[in-house]
Formats: C-alpha cells, structure tokens, sequence
C-alpha cells in the first residue's frame, strides 16, 4: 500500500507556528533540567523543520501552479493568428511570460523551449518551462527549487463555408439594390481578409426573385418540357418549377423537377425566373469571381425567399460535392466539428410564393404575363418554416436581415428563420453594410474548441 500524506500549510499558518516556536524557545532557557531542556531542544529542531518543510512545500506548489499558469495564458496568446513565423510567436510568448513572472514573488527567472506544428486541420504548439521558486521559511531563504510546466495547445483549422440568399426582387430597384451591391461586396471581402479563417472559407451567392436561376450545368435536374417554346430563345432559362414538397427535406441531385416559363406577375420589365448574370454561384474562395457575380445583380419578379433558402441549403450540403461547377475542392465539405456552415438570408418583403402562367396565358412568344395566378403565397410561408427548420436540423447557423421591412409578421416570419434572436438583424436605408459588418464579425470569430 501507498501512504501519501499532503502538509499543507498556508503563510499565516507558519507564522502562527513560528510565534509558538518562540514560546517553546523560551520555556527552553528557563528549563532547570538538563534533560528536558536536551529534550525541548530536539523537539524545537524537529519542529522547526516540520514548519520549513510545510510552508515551503506549500511555497514550491503555489510556484508550480502560478508557473502552470502563466506557461498556458503565453502559449495560448502564441497560437492566435494563422500567419505569424514562429519567432514571432516566440516573441509573443516570451512578452507574456516575462510580464508574468514580473508580478510574481514566488518565481524567479524562466527558461523554455517551444515547438510549433501545422497539420491539415489543426496547429499544435507546445512548450516546456523552467522556472525558480523562490522558498519562504528563512532557514531556507536563498535554496530556490526548479519548477516545470508543459502547455500544449492545439488549435483547430476550422473551415467556414457561407451561403448569401439575396433579395433581388422588384421593390429592391434604385438606392437599395446599389446598397446591397456595395454592402455584399464589402462582406466578402471582410470574410476572406480575415486572418483566422482565411484560405478557409467558401462563399456561395444565392440570389432570388421569383425563383432561383441555376448554373447551365444542372440542366440534368430538369424534367424534359413538352416544348421550348416557352422560353426566349427556345433555351432553358435556368429556372425550375418548385413546391414546398420539393424541398421539404432539402433538394437532392436525384430529383427531377418540370420546367418553367419566361413570364412575369406583377412588374412586366423583370421576368419571374431572374435574367442571365443572376445565377447561382456554389461555393467558392474566388474573391474575384464572387464580387463580379454581386456587381452584376439585376432585379427579378416575385419574392421567392422560401425558394432561395431551400437552394441556399443546397449549396452547404455535402450531397452537392462535385455536382456545381467552379466549386471549391471538397466542397461543400461534411458537418464537422471542423467546419462551421452558415447561411444568411436577407430580403425586404413578404414571401409571394410560386407562379405559373395558366394555359391561356401561354400565347405568343415569351415572356408571358401571368395574371390570373392563385394566391399561393400561404403555401409559401409554410414552406419557409419548414426549410428553415430543416436548415437547422442540418446544423446549419441562419442569419437573417429584415432589410427596410415595415409590417410585423413579415418580421416575425423571418425571425422564425434566425438561429437564435441575435442571429436576426434589421436595416434601413444607409444601415445595411453596418449589419453585413456585425454578422462578418460574428462570423470570423467562431473558433473550433481547443
């Protein structure tokens, strides 16, 4: 069996026994009895290096911790930032520890020696220190006992993958699709500048009006049309007919979905199905690609927020890997605990749902004007909760901005979407680049568990 006894003796209580130890002394000298005062004077011996051997075992633990201390807070101070050489982070670490061992009495002096590594997910950064404890009882005033600590901190390379769900219906015409233009742009760009995920976040545009115009190269999605005559020019416009049993469990590359016609509901200039330049990009790390896509941005018919949620889910999902062109290696990545996945939607008016041109309406050359459409728009709503909450079941983190938005339940429909409360942003005119500047922040400083 071990035996392990534990002195532990506080500063105040070795002062308390060197007041006893005094009145042991003293009863010593007026002892007449040589052998009690032999016997007092060993007793005296024994116990003052019982009381050097407590409060200095004390005095070498509390060292050993504070040393512990101050060697985790420089290594974890070292690991920040993902582009620093390693002298700087020799630089950081020796600033912290020396400002440490500064303000504490117990420490003297410190030594160490320090490794960095990076691996494909995750940097390591590890480091032995030295240090002497300075000993408390005056016996032993001047020993000082080397001291140790081994900090290891590992730092995980987390991925961020981003989907932008756009406005681009007719009522964002004039000074706020211009604002939304330079407000997106200047999100991107504070994304892939940021020093802790940069290199590792993909950005995928998703831009809405009526519907959602995909790339050419998910033509294959589309159920073969009776006729081409439907759309300008005989070629598929890049839209496809949708109901939220579609994508109540989110939208596959197995599902075949029919067509839709070039038409528009209530602004006849801008066609339901968003005009070439608008289409989907997957996600990508091409800054330059991604901005153009923005500044290209014109307006479309209808508000189809359900449809472009369902499309923004699509992007992030890993079931999507190699389907869209021009996405990034490995993208969209698995849920991880290394990868964070993120969608915002904004938009600035309530949901009107899916359209299609009656029969009659199907006259003439392209684009239609479909008038006589049913009020869907409470399909529509339903369906928004449903991808929404689907969205989230898939650990996807929802943002959402309210953007000039007037009417309370087009508000709390779109706060159904957000992640929590503070995932959900209102703007006016002059105040959207500020929001997409919060939820960019909120964004960047994620930072995977160490």
């Amino acid at each position: 069996a071990k035996v392990v006894i534990t002195v532990n003796f506080r500063l105040c209580e070795g002062a308390a026994m060197l007041k006893f130890m005094d009145s042991l002394v003293k009863s010593y000298l007026k002892a007449k009895d040589g052998t009690i005062a032999v016997a007092m004077g060993v007793g005296i011996v024994f116990i003052v290096l019982m009381v050097a051997f407590g409060v200095d075992t004390a005095r070498l633990t509390q060292a050993s911790s504070k040393l512990k201390a101050l060697s985790d807070a420089a290594a974890l101070a070292a690991t920040e930032g993902q582009n620093r050489t390693l002298e700087e982070r020799r630089a950081i670490f020796e600033h912290v520890m020396a400002t440490g061992i500064a303000s504490s009495p117990e420490l003297s002096g410190y030594q160490y020696e320090l490794n960095y590594e990076t691996h494909a997910d995750a940097s390591v950064l590890m480091v032995s220190t030295h240090s002497e404890a300075q000993l408390f009882f005056p016996m032993t005033r001047g020993n000082g006992r080397n001291v140790g600590a081994y900090s290891e901190i590992t730092v995980g390379r987390e991925y961020v993958e981003v989907a932008m769900v756009l406005d681009i219906s007719s009522s964002m015409e004039g000074a706020k699709i211009a604002e939304l233009k330079n407000s997106a742009k200047n999100f991107i760009e504070t994304l892939m500048d940021n020093e802790t995920i940069q290199g590792r976040v993909s950005i995928a545009v998703v831009p809405y009006g009526g519907s959602v115009k995909l790339p050419s190269d998910l033509n294959y999605l589309l159920n073969p049309p009776a006729t081409t005559q439907h759309w300008i020019g005989g070629q598929w416009n890049g839209c496809l007919s949708t109901t939220p049993l579609d994508y109540v469990t989110g939208l596959t590359p197995a599902r075949r979905l029919d067509y839709m016609p070039d038409f528009s509901a209530y602004q006849q200039a801008n066609n339901w199905c968003p005009r070439a330049g608008n289409e989907m990009v997957g996600l990508s790390k091409n800054r330059n690609n991604l901005l153009s896509k923005i500044d290209g941005l014109t307006l479309s018919d209808g508000t189809g927020t359900d449809i472009g949620v369902a499309w923004g889910l699509a992007v992030l999902d890993s079931r999507w890997r190699g389907q869209i062109q021009g996405v990034s290696s490995g993208s969209p990545r698995n849920h991880t605990a290394r990868t964070k996945k993120i969608m915002v939607v904004m938009t600035d008016g309530r949901i009107t749902g899916q359209r299609f041109p009656t029969g009659s309406e199907l006259t003439g050359p392209p684009p239609f004007r479909a008038a006589n459409y049913n009020n869907i728009a409470d399909d529509a709503n339903t369906g928004f909760q449903t991808i929404c909450d689907f969205s989230k079941t898939k650990d996807v983190e929802i943002y959402t901005i309210g953007f000039e938005l007037n009417t309370a339940q087009i508000i709390d429909r779109l706060h159904y979407c957000g992640t929590s409360p503070g995932h959900n942003f209102e703007a006016d005119l002059g105040q959207l680049t500020t929001v997409f500047e919060n939820i960019a922040t909120s964004i960047s400083g994620l930072r995977v568990s160490r």
